[in-house]
């Protein structure tokens, strides 16, 4: 008798565990069902989704979700509280703080700072001493004595209209090298490249062998004297370059001041 009565408690007991065990199963069976759809979320009379439920677990931890919001399994309702789903972590509400008065020490006054009343019978009106006017020196400084400002010479300026006047005159006759050599290409036999670069001399000497040789070129020697004149001629191709720079730099030191 004895031994049946305690394999009755042990079957309740074991039953008991068995139910325990079978609500818990499919209390979790029903939330990861729940948390496995994707929901639709209206907060602030808008409406987002579908949102996976990983997602939707961010969104309350940072915050972005409200206890306010509703959920849905489809986007045209029924609605329901978010407060309703499990494992959901609202972050809390965070009360601020009054804020902190900082006391401050009481200012300490000097003993020459002590106010006190006029009928103190310690002090009287002979005793406070009075205001002094302002010194005032009575060095008499000489008249002849010149400021440090006015000594100095004040430094020489230029007009810009003579800089203007400079620099026009020497675009004026400045010298092209570009035309220079156009005019040994046509008119070298003839010295004008010469003439253009200041070689006066050279160039009267190319004109006028140039202008003999043309009729001796019937006795056969203008042939030569020619022939001597064009190597001349072909020499200046390599000095035109100096000729134009040195008649440059002289006009440049004629127009400076």
């Amino acid at each position: 008798m004895i031994y049946v009565r305690q394999s009755n408690r042990r079957c309740r007991g074991f039953h008991r565990q068995l139910q325990l065990h079978y609500n818990f199963t499919k209390t979790y069976a029903s939330l990861r069902k729940s948390m496995a759809k994707d929901w639709y979320i209206r907060q602030n009379e808008k409406v987002f989704g579908p949102i996976a439920p990983d997602k939707l677990k961010a969104l309350v931890s940072e915050g972005k979700v409200t206890r306010q919001a509703e959920v849905a399994n489809e986007k045209t309702g029924p609605w329901h509280p978010i407060t309703k789903l499990n494992g959901l972590a609202f972050p809390n509400a965070q009360v601020p703080s009054s804020p902190k008065t900082i006391e401050q020490p009481p200012k300490k006054t000097s003993h020459s700072q002590q106010t006190f009343s006029p009928s103190s019978p310690a002090l009287s009106a002979q005793s406070i001493p009075q205001p002094t006017s302002a010194y005032q020196p009575s060095i008499a400084m000489p008249q002849n004595i010149q400021p440090f400002a006015a000594l100095a010479s004040p430094a020489p300026q230029r007009s810009t209209t003579s800089d203007t006047r400079a620099l026009l005159h020497y675009q004026a006759n400045a010298k092209s090298a570009g035309i220079a050599y156009a005019l040994w290409f046509f008119l070298g036999m003839l010295g004008a490249h010469r003439f253009y670069s200041g070689k006066t001399g050279g160039a009267v000497a190319q004109l006028l062998i140039t202008l003999i040789s043309i009729p001796l070129c019937l006795v056969l020697i203008g042939f030569l004297t020619i022939f001597a004149n064009a190597i001349w001629v072909l020499i200046d191709v390599f000095l035109i370059s100096g000729w134009i720079r040195d008649s440059n730099s002289r006009l440049a030191n004629l127009v400076a001041p």
